[in-house]
């Protein structure tokens, strides 16, 4: 967790591994778009653990250590749609442009039995 540097404290959460990539977060039917059901779970579970978690205030560095759930091919930028749209869902950041998110890193780490992300976060003094 070493590239999240700086003198305010570093808050922890671990998140379950996102259920579907970006590209499958939405369905459609008869020409109406919708959140799937699985998405809808997993920014529930995504707001009940970041509804413990004290929220920081903008700006903010993350790092980010994405454990996929087995050794399969994946891209990291439908993994991180997903997570940020639920955490963003959650209310934990009110966004998660340039202003609020001021620096961010990702990192793959080991593979770990149903996955899960790893996000170590920290206010950035302006």
């Amino acid at each position: 967790m070493g590239r999240v540097e700086g003198g305010a404290p570093v808050t922890c959460i671990t998140l379950p591994w996102p259920p579907l990539s970006g590209n499958h977060q939405h369905g459609q039917n008869s020409g109406r778009r919708f959140l799937r059901r699985e998405i809808r779970v997993y920014r529930a579970e995504v707001w009940s653990i970041l509804a413990q978690t004290p929220r920081l205030e903008p700006p903010v560095a993350l790092e980010i250590v994405l454990h996929p759930p087995d050794k399969r091919r994946r891209d990291a930028d439908n993994v991180l749609k997903v997570l940020m749209d639920a955490i963003v869902a959650s209310g934990w950041l009110r966004d998660d442009s340039n202003r609020v998110i001021q620096q961010s890193c990702h990192d793959w780490g080991e593979p770990v039995r149903g996955g899960k992300v790893v996000i170590s976060a920290r206010e950035v003094g302006v």
